[in-house]
């Protein structure tokens, strides 16, 4: 035997997070609290990128350079050196 109280804060509770759950699937709620639809795809950060496009002109370096004179060129921190 559990005290009353308890029980009834179970049940609000519940109610409350099912209540929560149903109105954030509804993209007319989601739009009213300034949250995207929920079928639109995530769009990738800016930071993100400017990374994978460095990570790609750095990966097409160190082709060049393969290429030139089979010997890849790293400065002192293990980076693909300038050149």
């Amino acid at each position: 035997n559990s005290p009353a109280g308890v029980q009834i804060y179970l049940a609000t509770s519940f109610v409350f997070t099912m209540g929560q759950g149903i109105a954030l699937r509804n993209d007319d709620v989601r739009k009213m609290i300034g949250l995207p639809a929920m079928n639109v795809p995530p769009s990738q950060g800016k930071l993100a990128t400017e990374f994978i496009q460095l990570k790609q002109k750095e990966q097409e370096a160190k082709e060049a350079r393969t290429k030139d004179d089979d010997q890849i060129v790293y400065g002192a921190d293990g980076v693909l050196a300038h050149g």
